[in-house]
């Protein structure tokens, strides 16, 4: 098993650690100093982030940055770049239920839960989260820092620009780009190309007929 270390200390980066460890050694926790109260986090040594390559140097250990969508996925857009700053390697988990055709590329800090698809010529970027489920289809090009829901359906030549939030059941038309920063709520249906930083909503079913 490599050796890692993982940058987080939320819930998130409980469930995250539960699959990480499968396929890999975590041997330590990291945050910012001010997010630190206590040395240990999940049985294993909380360190410092600004000192971590004293500690733990990028030549030996790879780094996993175990954060969410929070503004947009910026906190983890600047993690992440701080990480490779330091010269560290991140690494990348695909649950071995997805079902990913062998030509599809896939870059660093990439994590997918369970059972998702993704067609052939398809492109994924750096730092990407992709809940249980989802599907991406053919051809399509997933940027840098995005956050895919569980059961989103892309489908086939659709473009999701950089740091852009599809939620949960959501659906994307083909041929669509989704601007930079755009936010898709849960369930919404997008058949039209997005604006940059819109956030686009499910209609409420008017149930008191008003």
């Amino acid at each position: 098993m490599e050796n890692i270390i993982v940058f987080g200390n939320s819930d998130f980066t409980k469930l995250t650690s539960i699959y990480l460890e499968q396929k890999y050694n975590i041997c330590a926790y990291t945050v910012n100093s001010d997010f630190i109260s206590t040395t240990n986090f999940l049985s294993k040594p909380l360190i410092d982030f600004e000192k971590i390559e004293k500690h733990y140097p990028a030549n030996k250990y790879k780094m996993f940055i175990s954060l969410g969508y929070t503004k947009r996925n910026t906190l983890r857009e600047r993690i992440y770049n701080e990480a490779k700053n330091k010269g560290y390697t991140c690494i990348s988990y695909i649950h071995p239920t997805c079902t990913i055709s062998p030509d599809v590329k896939i870059g660093e800090n990439v994590f997918m839960f369970e059972r998702v698809i993704i067609q052939p010529f398809t492109k994924l970027g750096n730092n990407i989260l992709v809940q249980s489920s989802a599907s991406i289809c053919h051809d399509s090009i997933i940027n840098d820092n995005v956050f895919i829901g569980s059961n989103a359906c892309i489908n086939g030549f659709v473009t999701i620009c950089a740091n852009s939030f599809i939620g949960a059941n959501a659906t994307i038309r083909d041929h669509i780009t989704i601007a930079e920063k755009s936010l898709v709520g849960a369930g919404v249906v997008i058949n039209e190309n997005t604006e940059k930083n819109n956030v686009y909503k499910a209609l409420m079913p008017d149930i008191l007929g008003k």
